[in-house]
């Protein structure tokens, strides 16, 4: 309200009635300037740049800028769950907010004319890392997935999740057993340097690094048990 009789969000046609103004403001001073003209000059560019850093991704827009100069916080928060979730707002609010009940079946509408069918049919039991077993049908094809129940209460050690957008993070691509660790904390690694072997359904997996690097952060050795997306190194 004090904001307002100020004159920082604008004025109504005929100013302010002068006694209301005085009453609110109590001596404080107002303006009748255009909001714009009292703020500070702003550099476009940098503000990109800044964005972009912050981000670690270079596809930022006009639109990206000024919703970063308004609110940076909120508006990196919001690209990074963009990124990890994708659009969400083409669910329906009512999922979105309250999930859906055993039975129901919810539509999508992905893009024009294409829309999916997601009924959902079960809720797994929540196991000692704090995860469930979800079953629906999409499309009318029986599906699964399993899901972190952010509600849970373990004792049981969680894996760090990878970001997928991240470059510096390197995950798992599958379930397995951790075999041998190549590296370790701090090393300078070279691109396409051996960095880690795993096995899945007696496959061995090697990983490998996609580029010269540091490793800033190891979070496996060998014998641990991880799942896909876990998160193994961080790099710099």
């Amino acid at each position: 309200m004090i904001d307002l009789f100020k004159g920082k969000i604008g004025q109504p046609e005929g100013g302010f009635p002068k006694d209301v103004q005085d009453i609110i403001l109590k001596g404080e001073a107002a303006t009748t300037k255009r909001p714009g003209e009292l703020l500070a000059p702003i550099d476009f560019d940098a503000k990109r740049q800044e964005l972009i850093a912050r981000l670690e991704d270079d596809d930022v827009d006009d639109k990206d800028v000024l919703s970063y100069i308004m609110y940076p916080d909120v508006f990196v928060d919001y690209r990074r769950k963009l990124e990890r979730y994708s659009d969400v707002s083409i669910i329906p609010t009512p999922t979105f907010f309250y999930g859906m009940k055993t039975g129901e079946t919810v539509n999508v509408e992905i893009q024009k004319g294409k829309v999916l069918y997601i009924r959902l049919i079960q809720i797994g039991e929540l196991d000692e890392t704090g995860q469930r077993i979800v079953f629906f049908e999409l499309n009318g094809q029986s599906r699964e997935i399993v899901v972190r129940d952010a509600n849970a209460k373990t004792v049981a050690a969680v894996r760090r999740k990878a970001d997928h957008g991240n470059t510096n993070h390197i995950a798992a691509t599958m379930p397995g057993t951790i075999l041998d660790v190549q590296v370790k904390q701090g090393d300078e690694i070279e691109e396409g340097q051996l960095l880690l072997i795993s096995e899945a359904m007696k496959m061995e997996t090697t990983l490998k690094a996609p580029r010269k690097a540091v490793v800033k952060e190891l979070l496996v050795t060998s014998g641990d048990q991880v799942n896909s997306g876990d998160l193994l190194l961080v790099l710099e």
